[in-house]
């Protein structure tokens, strides 16, 4: 899998537009392999490589690039994880600051049934770093890992997870893999909750179905162009320029007991399987049932509802006024054309690596900055509390 994913990484950029057997393809498979066999418990799943790659062209050293990677890991593992609670809790958050800012907008998705954001998947699990161009995309990484507050390591930074490497030795003595043994461990869960209510045991599938590991397809990684995007309902949709591909030679992929279909063009899904299954453990909440109620909510929303720096984003804030800001730029021809769910996914499909870095980190520096002034006023009880 890190093979695969590694010879169609940036393959345009001068730095990896080499031969295969070239030693800058060579240094980020390293990485990314050693990184996936010291650390068992998040292994590899595929996207990685967009972190990857940036650290070893800024680098330049194998070494160095790979300290750096598991420092980078160490914060965004969670994204990777199975049980999805990072992505969950960032798309509530983006959610509510949508609510909060762009009350209109929320509202037309709403209507839209597009209020699950899910199209925006891929921004929050790549920080945004796929939607730039390449050196743009650096310099918006910098900007917004600068934002963060510094967490220097208590000791040295650990490089290898010695604890999930002794929790799996043992697995080296059986014939099937960790896939398999996380697949038996469900199929043992399953089969002993026969007895649950019908109600508790859909819940329980929602939540599983939610927690599969899911691959990104929606963009070439090749060129850095979507020719076809993935509609809420987990079918491949092709783009209006783009004649629809065979699917002759689909094959599936499967990671850590979790299985995406792969597509003719050797990219895998980035939905879960199932209607609109949006994001992990299929929970986001929405915010109202009905459209004059969900108004109502959005034009009292205050700012001190907001879950504290430190918690909004899952400790990456600045990351979702950059989310903000990009939709704020789209929302009037969005509204003005009346997009629908899959329309909305494949015009944002259309500006991978097209988004103005200049404008949006302006934009974006500017909402961040008046947030957190509107926030600390509300806490303090000398301002407005409202957005």
């Amino acid at each position: 899998m890190v093979q695969k994913d590694v010879l169609r990484t940036d393959r345009t950029l001068d730095f990896f537009a080499v031969p295969d057997d070239h030693p800058n393809i060579t240094a980020l498979s390293n990485i990314l392999a050693t990184f996936a066999l010291t650390h068992p418990d998040v292994s590899y799943c595929q996207d990685m490589s967009d972190f990857a790659s940036p650290l070893l062209v800024t680098m330049r050293d194998e070494a160095q690039a790979y300290v750096c990677f598991c420092a980078l890991m160490n914060r965004i593992k969670p994204n990777f994880m199975l049980d999805g609670e990072a992505m969950t809790h960032k798309f509530q958050h983006l959610t509510e600051l949508m609510h909060c800012v762009a009350p209109e907008f929320t509202e037309y998705l709403y209507k839209q049934q597009a209020e699950d954001l899910f199209f925006c998947y891929r921004w929050m699990l790549l920080e945004l770093n796929r939607e730039f161009a390449y050196y743009d995309a650096l310099r918006m990484l910098e900007v917004m890992w600068s934002s963060l507050p510094p967490s220097p390591p208590q000791k040295d930074l650990e490089l290898i997870d010695n604890v999930a490497l002794m929790a799996n030795l043992s697995i080296a003595r059986y014939p099937y893999n960790e896939a398999d043994r996380r697949q038996k461990d469900r199929r043992s869960s399953s089969s002993s909750n026969q007895s649950i209510s019908p109600k508790s045991r859909d819940h329980r599938m929602s939540n599983r179905r939610g927690r599969r590991r899911t691959s990104s397809s929606a963009s070439d990684k090749e060129d850095g162009n979507h020719n076809s995007m993935v509609d809420g309902r987990g079918s491949r949709l092709p783009s209006k320029d783009t004649e629809p591909k065979s699917t002759k030679g689909t094959t599936q992929q499967i990671t850590h007991g979790s299985s995406s279909s792969t597509h003719s063009n050797g990219k895998s899904s980035l939905v879960p399987n199932g209607p609109k299954a949006a994001i992990p453990n299929g929970e986001l909440p929405s915010p109202a049932r009905s459209p004059m109620v969900f108004k109502k909510q959005l034009n009292g929303l205050p700012m001190s509802s907001l879950p504290p720096p430190d918690k909004f984003g899952y400790g990456n804030p600045f990351m979702l006024f950059l989310c903000l800001t990009i939709f704020l730029q789209h929302q009037d021809i969005v509204m003005r054309e009346q997009m629908d769910y899959n329309d909305i996914g494949m015009h944002f499909d259309k500006h991978v690596r097209k988004h103005n870095v200049n404008k949006v980190l302006n934009k974006a520096r500017t909402l961040f900055a008046k947030a957190q002034l509107q926030k600390s006023a509300s806490s303090n009880g000398s301002g407005p509390n409202q957005c």
